[in-house]
């Protein structure tokens, strides 16, 4: 009896690191997906801006100086 108990505990030790190794690697990349999803939105923002910006900016082209400022503010707060 205490020879199972022994090669039991054995396997259990052994097998320890294993099962933590493999948690943590899988917590590792479910933070390397989060943070490719969050700079995968950040770049969507960014682009949806700039094409706005560059919608209020042809769409002022007649204008100067602080109107064109004016314009662009509030173009691009819609």
């Amino acid at each position: 009896m205490n020879k199972w108990l022994t090669l039991l505990c054995c396997a259990m030790l052994a097998a320890a690191p294993t099962a933590l190794a493999q948690t943590q690697g899988k917590k590792a990349d479910d933070k390397k997906q989060a943070a490719l999803a969050k700079k995968k939105k950040q770049d969507e923002e960014i682009q949806a801006h700039m094409a706005l910006v560059t919608e209020c900016d042809k769409q002022a082209k007649t204008l100067k100086g602080s109107a064109h400022k004016n314009f662009m503010r509030k173009c691009l707060n819609q």
